[in-house]
């Protein structure tokens, strides 16, 4: 079973000497090899009001643990090993604004459930308080613009990835129980922009059809 260490943040390593370890930190300058590409400017905008520091760091965790995942093979060069070495176990270090949530046994342990059932891979967190946590909560790599007087809060949130099923849903919601709906999507290359395209064919339709929402 591969097996790595994972330092977010730009926190010390302090490995053994042992151990695989990938450094990764969203703050890093973008000619850094641990640069996390991350922005938040645009889900500020349709929030409309800042993103608390819960959600800037349950996001964060995603990142993180979405660019381990890529940076960490499954397998050898050949099939031989392929069940042993299929799994993998990544330790996380991670850098967080809300320490009282996070190290919270139930909500860890819900984290690594969730993690594990998605992945098959094992999952430990050592969370720790942010060294730069600004009284805002606002960071360099957010681009917030000027504030805005009120917020969206949504009644229900849905991932939305631009195929059939998902537009149905997310029209149902909004149309069928007149639901405040926050779309979730995941665009991991320029070339895939279906769900972007979608989601804005659903928003003129359903403005159209409704009179605004």
């Amino acid at each position: 079973m591969a097996e790595r260490l994972v330092i977010c943040g730009g926190l010390p390593a302090r490995a053994s000497g042992k151990e695989d370890v990938l450094e990764l930190d969203v703050k890093a300058s973008e000619s850094a090899g641990s640069r996390v590409n991350l922005k938040l400017g645009d889900l500020s905008v349709r929030m409309v009001e800042d993103v608390p520091h819960v959600l800037t760091d349950l996001i964060e965790i995603a990142a993180y643990v979405y660019c381990a995942d890529q940076f960490t093979r499954r397998g050898g060069e050949t099939m031989s090993d392929m069940g042993r070495d299929w799994f993998r176990r990544f330790s996380f270090r991670i850098p967080v604004r809300r320490i009282d949530l996070w190290q919270r046994a139930d909500i860890r342990e819900s984290l690594i459930e969730t993690l594990a059932s998605l992945s098959d891979d094992h999952f430990d967190f050592d969370f720790v308080p942010h060294p730069e946590p600004q009284p805002t909560g606002l960071q360099p790599y957010l681009d917030f613009g000027d504030s805005v007087e009120s917020g969206f809060i949504p009644d229900e949130v849905i991932l939305f990835s631009g195929g059939l099923d998902s537009f149905a849903g997310a029209v149902e919601s909004l149309v069928g129980r007149g639901r405040q709906v926050a779309l979730v999507s995941h665009r991991a290359s320029p070339m895939i922009d279906l769900a972007p395209s979608n989601a804005a064919g659903l928003e003129a339709t359903i403005w159209s059809e409704e009179g605004g929402y």
